[in-house]
């Protein structure tokens, strides 16, 4: 037996990859196991996701594509149409199905992506200069918790308050005031 494309892929030290990592186009154990391979550096998780994402409807704009199991089918089926995650989905079934920490995974949908593309001068970590991306997760509306990725280190808050008061410490002037 040869390998395919993918485990090739795999294989390639320098190479990327991108992956849907909703738990159904690409399960949990192997999540797990391209992270244990290539690592946060070279991992993007992305979406994928159409048009359709995020609304609360079952309808898609093309009437070949049903939402069905929490993505995007062809009606007959057959074949994986696309995505409906959200990015908070890719993170929460990174950490809470694939057991990858919570800082890689903010790292692999921040400063990886960043990197690749070539806007990690102005993306995908908090520091001075750049854009001032705040991410937050939260298990329940009620309870919420923040992360924020600041020179590539996460830093996490069980309130808004704290995440303020973590600001302030570091003398930005407001929270309005987050382009660093």
């Amino acid at each position: 037996k040869y390998e395919g494309t993918i485990e090739g892929v795999y294989l390639i030290d320098g190479m990327s990859v991108e992956l849907i990592a909703d738990g159904i186009h690409v399960p949990p154990a192997i999540l797990r196991l391209v992270h244990k391979i290539k690592g946060t550096e070279r991992i993007c998780l992305v979406t994928d996701a159409m048009a359709c994402t995020g609304g609360d409807t079952d309808k898609v704009f093309d009437e070949r594509v049903i939402i069905e199991d929490g993505v995007c089918k062809l009606a007959d089926r057959s074949a994986l149409a696309g995505s409906i995650a959200t990015m908070d989905r890719l993170v929460r079934t990174s950490v809470q199905q694939a057991g990858i920490p919570l800082a890689d995974a903010c790292r692999m949908i921040s400063e990886t992506p960043a990197r690749i593309m070539g806007v990690l001068d102005r993306k995908g970590t908090l520091e001075t200069g750049k854009d001032a991306d705040i991410i937050m997760f939260s298990n329940d509306k009620d309870d919420p918790h923040w992360c924020l990725q600041y020179k590539g280190n996460g830093h996490y808050f069980d309130t808004f308050q704290q995440l303020m008061d973590y600001f302030y410490s570091r003398r930005f002037k407001k929270p309005q005031d987050l382009i660093l």
